[in-house]
């Protein structure tokens, strides 16, 4: 765990690439966690969540391919039911929420 097997790889590892990697892990848990608040109309506008949702799960689940391991696959698993839900069931409607 912790070690990209396409950044080892590459043996790019320990260079601008594997640090890129760390922020976009940061960024995709931001995104997500934005996402959340915006659902709850905390300091983000709710119209937002459904963005922040996607991205966030979609960096989410780039960066744990990246860094395949068997114990992401509940993280994984979670990731796609975001994507599905938001972008092929189209759930919740915006009417629902307000957003």
């Amino acid at each position: 765990m912790g070690q990209s097997w396409l950044l080892v790889r590459l043996g790019i590892e320990r260079t601008f690439a594997g640090t890129l990697a760390g922020i976009l892990w940061l960024a995709a848990g931001a995104a997500l966690i934005a996402a959340g608040m915006g659902l709850l109309n905390i300091l983000i506008p709710t119209t937002w969540w459904r963005p922040l949702a996607g991205i966030g799960a979609g960096l989410s689940l780039l960066m744990l391919i990246l860094y395949a391991n068997p114990m992401y696959l509940v993280g994984i698993g979670a990731n796609l039911a975001i994507l599905i839900v938001l972008l092929w069931a189209q759930w919740p409607s915006p009417e629902v929420l307000g957003s």
